[in-house]
């Protein structure tokens, strides 16, 4: 699934619009729920930091979905968090610094950190990709069994 964002103030709204009418049929309510979270926190980066055209594209398999969200920026996020030991700067990974108390941003990433079972950053030949991945939870398996024994006691 692959769809345009607005680069306005709909945009958030749009995006989560297109994911509902194209997956809420596909997804558990907690994989619907983390995906429009971690959705919306990724269209509002690339609104509020990238650069237009913004495209989401959906991945959907039995194990996982992936969402990747792409702009023409190549400015890399942050994550503000707690430091990571060992994070070496030249790398140009998401930087982690504490979140300041008195802004309203800048948690976003930190939420995705959290709840995605996997993400990451990158660049192609149209700029900026940021994407994630939630594991899907087993589905049970379809009993085809009759309900009624046919056979006689």
């Amino acid at each position: 699934m692959h769809w345009s964002v607005p680069a306005d103030a709909n945009g958030v709204a749009e995006a989560r619009r297109a994911a509902a009418t194209s997956l809420r049929p596909f997804l558990t309510a907690r994989e619907y729920q983390v995906l429009q979270l971690l959705l919306s926190e990724l269209v509002t980066n690339a609104l509020v930091h990238g650069l237009p055209p913004i495209t989401v594209t959906v991945l959907l398999d039995s194990r996982t979905v992936r969402v990747e969200v792409h702009d023409r920026g190549t400015q890399l996020p942050r994550l503000r968090a707690t430091p990571v030991e060992g994070h070496d700067p030249a790398t140009r990974l998401p930087r982690l610094r504490a979140a300041d108390h008195g802004t309203s941003g800048g948690r976003g990433l930190a939420l995705v950190e959290a709840l995605a079972d996997d993400w990451g950053i990158g660049f192609d030949g149209r700029g900026k990709l940021v994407w994630f991945e939630v594991a899907r939870m087993p589905q049970p398996q379809q009993d085809h069994s009759p309900l009624l024994s046919t056979t006689p006691l």
